[in-house]
Protein backbone atom coordinates (compact mmCIF):
# COMPACT_ATOMS: atom_id res chain seq x y z
CA UNK A 1 0.00 0.00 0.00
CA UNK A 2 1.27 3.46 -0.94
CA UNK A 3 0.54 6.51 1.26
CA UNK A 4 -1.09 9.39 -0.60
CA UNK A 5 -0.02 13.00 -0.55
CA UNK A 6 -2.25 15.74 0.82
CA UNK A 7 -3.45 16.75 -2.64
CA UNK A 8 -4.72 13.22 -3.31
CA UNK A 9 -6.63 12.74 -0.05
CA UNK A 10 -10.19 13.54 -1.08
CA UNK A 11 -13.46 11.83 -0.20
CA UNK A 12 -14.56 12.02 -3.84
CA UNK A 13 -11.67 9.73 -4.73
CA UNK A 14 -13.22 6.90 -2.71
CA UNK A 15 -16.93 6.65 -3.63
CA UNK A 16 -16.81 2.86 -3.39
CA UNK A 17 -15.69 2.73 0.23
CA UNK A 18 -18.23 5.42 1.15
CA UNK A 19 -20.95 3.26 -0.41
CA UNK A 20 -19.71 0.23 1.52
CA UNK A 21 -19.80 2.13 4.83
CA UNK A 22 -23.35 3.30 4.04
CA UNK A 23 -24.40 -0.27 3.25
CA UNK A 24 -22.86 -1.55 6.50
CA UNK A 25 -24.74 1.13 8.44
CA UNK A 26 -27.97 0.08 6.72
CA UNK A 27 -27.41 -3.59 7.57
CA UNK A 28 -26.47 -2.84 11.17
CA UNK A 29 -29.56 -0.65 11.61
CA UNK A 30 -31.74 -3.43 10.19
CA UNK A 31 -30.22 -5.96 12.60
CA UNK A 32 -30.67 -3.63 15.59
CA UNK A 33 -34.31 -2.95 14.71
CA UNK A 34 -35.12 -6.60 13.90
CA UNK A 35 -36.04 -7.79 17.46
CA UNK A 36 -38.46 -4.90 18.10
CA UNK A 37 -39.88 -5.15 14.58
CA UNK A 38 -40.52 -8.88 15.06
CA UNK A 39 -42.53 -8.20 18.22
CA UNK A 40 -44.61 -5.50 16.51
CA UNK A 41 -45.28 -7.68 13.48
CA UNK A 42 -46.29 -10.54 15.78
CA UNK A 43 -48.71 -8.37 17.76
CA UNK A 44 -51.49 -8.91 15.22
CA UNK A 45 -51.17 -5.52 13.54
CA UNK A 46 -50.66 -7.22 10.17
CA UNK A 47 -54.15 -8.80 10.45
CA UNK A 48 -55.68 -5.42 9.63
CA UNK A 49 -56.04 -4.36 6.02
CA UNK A 50 -53.79 -1.32 6.43
CA UNK A 51 -51.20 -3.23 8.48
CA UNK A 52 -48.60 -1.21 10.33
CA UNK A 53 -49.78 1.99 8.66
CA UNK A 54 -52.18 2.18 11.62
CA UNK A 55 -49.21 2.86 13.91
CA UNK A 56 -48.67 6.24 12.22
CA UNK A 57 -52.21 7.54 12.59
CA UNK A 58 -52.76 10.83 14.48
CA UNK A 59 -53.31 10.24 18.17
CA UNK A 60 -51.15 7.07 18.14
CA UNK A 61 -54.05 5.00 19.49
CA UNK A 62 -52.96 1.76 17.84
CA UNK A 63 -49.31 2.35 18.72
CA UNK A 64 -50.19 2.82 22.40
CA UNK A 65 -52.34 -0.30 22.31
CA UNK A 66 -49.49 -2.37 20.86
CA UNK A 67 -47.13 -1.03 23.52
CA UNK A 68 -49.67 -1.82 26.25
CA UNK A 69 -50.29 -5.39 25.17
CA UNK A 70 -46.72 -6.27 24.21
CA UNK A 71 -44.70 -4.37 26.81
CA UNK A 72 -43.14 -7.47 28.38
CA UNK A 73 -42.04 -8.90 25.06
CA UNK A 74 -40.91 -5.48 23.87
CA UNK A 75 -38.71 -5.19 26.96
CA UNK A 76 -36.81 -8.34 26.02
CA UNK A 77 -36.56 -7.22 22.40
CA UNK A 78 -35.26 -3.82 23.50
CA UNK A 79 -32.52 -5.51 25.55
CA UNK A 80 -31.52 -7.57 22.53
CA UNK A 81 -31.41 -4.42 20.41
CA UNK A 82 -29.28 -2.71 23.07
CA UNK A 83 -26.72 -5.53 22.97
CA UNK A 84 -26.70 -5.46 19.18
CA UNK A 85 -26.14 -1.70 19.31
CA UNK A 86 -23.08 -2.26 21.49
CA UNK A 87 -21.73 -4.93 19.13
CA UNK A 88 -22.17 -2.78 16.04
CA UNK A 89 -20.69 0.23 17.84
CA UNK A 90 -17.53 -1.81 18.34
CA UNK A 91 -17.62 -2.93 14.71
CA UNK A 92 -18.03 0.72 13.77
CA UNK A 93 -14.41 1.28 14.82
CA UNK A 94 -13.36 -1.24 12.18
CA UNK A 95 -15.37 0.56 9.50
CA UNK A 96 -13.94 3.90 10.64
CA UNK A 97 -10.42 2.51 10.44
CA UNK A 98 -11.06 1.10 6.97
CA UNK A 99 -12.40 4.45 5.81
CA UNK A 100 -9.39 6.37 7.17
CA UNK A 101 -6.88 3.93 5.69
CA UNK A 102 -8.69 3.93 2.32
CA UNK A 103 -8.70 7.72 2.20
CA UNK A 104 -5.00 8.03 2.99
CA UNK A 105 -3.55 5.06 1.05
CA UNK A 106 -3.61 3.77 -2.47
CA UNK A 107 -4.77 0.18 -2.55
CA UNK A 108 -7.73 -2.02 -1.77
CA UNK A 109 -8.77 -5.48 -0.66
CA UNK A 110 -6.88 -7.58 1.86
CA UNK A 111 -3.89 -5.27 2.51
CA UNK A 112 -6.21 -2.33 3.20
CA UNK A 113 -8.34 -4.30 5.66
CA UNK A 114 -5.26 -5.77 7.34
CA UNK A 115 -3.77 -2.30 7.86
CA UNK A 116 -7.11 -1.01 9.16
CA UNK A 117 -7.46 -3.82 11.71
CA UNK A 118 -4.04 -2.91 13.14
CA UNK A 119 -5.39 0.50 14.14
CA UNK A 120 -8.53 -0.74 15.92
CA UNK A 121 -6.91 -1.24 19.39
CA UNK A 122 -5.41 2.24 19.23
CA UNK A 123 -8.71 3.72 18.09
CA UNK A 124 -10.42 2.02 21.03
CA UNK A 125 -7.96 3.51 23.52
CA UNK A 126 -8.21 6.97 21.97
CA UNK A 127 -12.01 6.74 22.10
CA UNK A 128 -11.93 5.63 25.74
CA UNK A 129 -9.69 8.53 26.75
CA UNK A 130 -11.95 10.95 24.87
CA UNK A 131 -15.08 9.57 26.54
CA UNK A 132 -13.45 9.93 29.96
CA UNK A 133 -12.48 13.52 29.21
CA UNK A 134 -15.96 14.36 27.89
CA UNK A 135 -17.54 12.71 30.93
CA UNK A 136 -15.26 14.78 33.16
CA UNK A 137 -16.38 17.98 31.44
CA UNK A 138 -20.05 17.08 31.91
CA UNK A 139 -19.43 16.08 35.54
CA UNK A 140 -17.74 19.42 36.27
CA UNK A 141 -20.66 21.26 34.64
CA UNK A 142 -23.18 19.24 36.70
CA UNK A 143 -21.26 19.84 39.95
CA UNK A 144 -21.02 23.55 39.15
CA UNK A 145 -24.75 23.66 38.54
CA UNK A 146 -25.44 21.88 41.83
CA UNK A 147 -22.99 23.99 43.81
CA UNK A 148 -24.15 27.35 42.52
CA UNK A 149 -27.85 26.56 42.29
CA UNK A 150 -28.91 27.81 45.73
CA UNK A 151 -26.51 30.76 45.67
CA UNK A 152 -27.66 32.01 42.28
CA UNK A 153 -31.33 31.61 43.17
CA UNK A 154 -30.79 33.63 46.35
CA UNK A 155 -28.74 36.49 44.92
CA UNK A 156 -29.83 36.78 41.30
CA UNK A 157 -33.14 37.17 39.50
CA UNK A 158 -34.50 34.37 37.35
CA UNK A 159 -33.49 35.78 33.93
CA UNK A 160 -29.90 36.16 35.14
CA UNK A 161 -29.90 32.62 36.52
CA UNK A 162 -31.19 31.26 33.21
CA UNK A 163 -28.46 33.13 31.31
CA UNK A 164 -25.76 31.70 33.60
CA UNK A 165 -27.01 28.14 33.15
CA UNK A 166 -27.31 28.61 29.38
CA UNK A 167 -23.74 29.91 29.25
CA UNK A 168 -22.56 26.98 31.36
CA UNK A 169 -24.28 24.56 29.01
CA UNK A 170 -22.77 26.22 25.92
CA UNK A 171 -19.27 26.09 27.42
CA UNK A 172 -19.66 22.41 28.35
CA UNK A 173 -21.00 21.55 24.88
CA UNK A 174 -18.15 23.48 23.25
CA UNK A 175 -15.55 21.56 25.29
CA UNK A 176 -17.19 18.23 24.41
CA UNK A 177 -17.15 19.09 20.71
CA UNK A 178 -13.50 20.22 20.85
CA UNK A 179 -12.56 16.92 22.47
CA UNK A 180 -14.39 15.09 19.69
CA UNK A 181 -12.46 17.05 17.05
CA UNK A 182 -9.17 16.25 18.79
CA UNK A 183 -10.19 12.59 18.83
CA UNK A 184 -10.65 12.61 15.04
CA UNK A 185 -7.31 14.39 14.56
CA UNK A 186 -5.61 11.84 16.81
CA UNK A 187 -7.05 8.90 14.89
CA UNK A 188 -6.01 10.53 11.63
CA UNK A 189 -2.48 10.93 13.02
CA UNK A 190 -2.44 7.27 14.05
CA UNK A 191 -3.28 6.25 10.47
CA UNK A 192 -1.26 8.83 8.56
CA UNK A 193 1.89 8.66 10.69
CA UNK A 194 1.37 5.18 12.19
CA UNK A 195 1.63 6.53 15.74
CA UNK A 196 0.66 4.74 18.92
CA UNK A 197 -2.37 6.02 20.89
CA UNK A 198 -0.39 8.25 23.27
CA UNK A 199 1.68 9.92 20.59
CA UNK A 200 -1.36 10.24 18.32
CA UNK A 201 -3.27 12.06 21.06
CA UNK A 202 -0.39 14.46 21.63
CA UNK A 203 -0.16 14.99 17.87
CA UNK A 204 -3.88 15.71 17.64
CA UNK A 205 -3.79 18.19 20.54
CA UNK A 206 -0.78 19.97 19.07
CA UNK A 207 -2.33 20.30 15.62
CA UNK A 208 -5.57 21.66 17.03
CA UNK A 209 -3.74 24.17 19.23
CA UNK A 210 -1.70 25.36 16.24
CA UNK A 211 -4.68 25.93 13.91
CA UNK A 212 -7.86 26.05 16.04
CA UNK A 213 -9.66 28.52 13.78
CA UNK A 214 -9.10 26.69 10.51
CA UNK A 215 -9.90 23.28 11.99
CA UNK A 216 -13.02 24.58 13.74
CA UNK A 217 -14.15 26.18 10.47
CA UNK A 218 -13.62 22.91 8.58
CA UNK A 219 -15.63 21.00 11.17
CA UNK A 220 -18.37 23.65 11.42
CA UNK A 221 -18.90 23.74 7.66
CA UNK A 222 -19.58 20.01 7.56
CA UNK A 223 -21.64 20.10 10.75
CA UNK A 224 -23.92 22.78 9.28
CA UNK A 225 -24.20 20.72 6.10
CA UNK A 226 -25.17 17.64 8.11
CA UNK A 227 -27.79 19.60 10.01
CA UNK A 228 -29.18 20.96 6.75
CA UNK A 229 -29.47 17.43 5.33
CA UNK A 230 -31.36 16.21 8.41
CA UNK A 231 -33.74 19.19 8.37
CA UNK A 232 -34.38 18.85 4.63
CA UNK A 233 -35.14 15.14 5.02
CA UNK A 234 -37.47 15.89 7.94
CA UNK A 235 -39.38 18.49 5.90
CA UNK A 236 -39.72 16.12 2.94
CA UNK A 237 -40.95 13.28 5.18
CA UNK A 238 -43.48 15.60 6.80
CA UNK A 239 -44.88 16.53 3.39
CA UNK A 240 -45.32 12.88 2.45
CA UNK A 241 -47.94 12.41 5.23
CA UNK A 242 -46.92 8.87 6.02
CA UNK A 243 -49.93 8.48 8.33
CA UNK A 244 -52.24 8.43 5.28
CA UNK A 245 -52.98 5.26 3.25
CA UNK A 246 -50.47 4.22 0.64
CA UNK A 247 -47.48 1.90 0.90
CA UNK A 248 -45.63 4.09 -1.58
CA UNK A 249 -45.39 6.76 1.12
CA UNK A 250 -43.43 4.42 3.41
CA UNK A 251 -41.16 3.41 0.53
CA UNK A 252 -40.50 7.06 -0.27
CA UNK A 253 -39.71 7.79 3.38
CA UNK A 254 -37.29 4.87 3.44
CA UNK A 255 -35.61 6.13 0.28
CA UNK A 256 -35.32 9.67 1.67
CA UNK A 257 -33.84 8.37 4.90
CA UNK A 258 -31.20 6.37 3.05
CA UNK A 259 -30.31 9.26 0.75
CA UNK A 260 -29.85 11.42 3.83
CA UNK A 261 -27.71 8.78 5.55
CA UNK A 262 -25.55 8.38 2.43
CA UNK A 263 -25.05 12.15 2.29
CA UNK A 264 -24.12 12.19 5.99
CA UNK A 265 -21.60 9.38 5.46
CA UNK A 266 -20.09 11.34 2.55
CA UNK A 267 -19.76 14.45 4.71
CA UNK A 268 -18.18 12.37 7.47
CA UNK A 269 -15.68 11.01 4.94
CA UNK A 270 -14.98 14.57 3.78
CA UNK A 271 -14.22 15.60 7.37
CA UNK A 272 -11.95 12.61 7.93
CA UNK A 273 -10.08 13.44 4.71
CA UNK A 274 -9.68 16.99 6.04
CA UNK A 275 -8.19 15.71 9.31
CA UNK A 276 -5.79 13.46 7.39
CA UNK A 277 -4.57 16.44 5.40
CA UNK A 278 -4.16 18.50 8.57
CA UNK A 279 -1.99 15.96 10.39
CA UNK A 280 0.03 15.20 7.26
Amino acid sequence: MTPLGNADIRAVQRPGIIGVVWLLRLLSAACIAAPVNAVIQGSGITDFQRGDELLFEPGATMLIEVLRTQWKTLGGAARSSAWLTLVFACLGLVWLSVLLVALSHQGRGGPLIARAVQHVPGFTLIGGVTLLAQGGVLAVAALTYAGLGDWSARWLNQPSVDMIWAALGVVALFCVLVLGVIQDLSRAAAVRCFFGPGRALRHGIRHFSQRPGAIAAGWSLRAVGSLGIVLAAAVCVERLHVEQPGSWRILCVFGLHQIAVLALVALRASWLAYTLRQVG
